[in-house]
């Protein structure tokens, strides 16, 4: 499911099936403390993304193009996403 994630500075977490739905959650971290942007790539097209918290309960939607991901991290932030394919 998962292709790639980048740049370097960002470490997987967890890559499972979600607790309430047939969607995966993919939760990873920055890790040199640096805002950098995000590069989640996946084997399939993502039919929904959003941006979750710990519990898996959802914030907001992102805005995927077709396989790919792209978005904003904080210095040393874990980030959670419940993805639909």
């Amino acid at each position: 499911m998962l292709r790639k994630t980048s740049p370097n500075n960002l470490i997987l977490l967890a890559l499972k099936k979600a607790d309430d739905s047939n969607e995966v959650i993919l939760r990873f971290f920055e890790t040199k403390g640096e805002e950098t942007t995000a590069e989640i790539e996946l084997f399939r097209n993502i039919e929904r993304a959003t941006v979750s918290d710990l519990l898996e309960r959802e914030e907001y939607e992102l805005k995927p193009n077709r396989n790919r991901l792209t978005m904003k991290v904080k210095p040393f932030e874990i980030v959670t996403l419940k993805i639909k394919h």
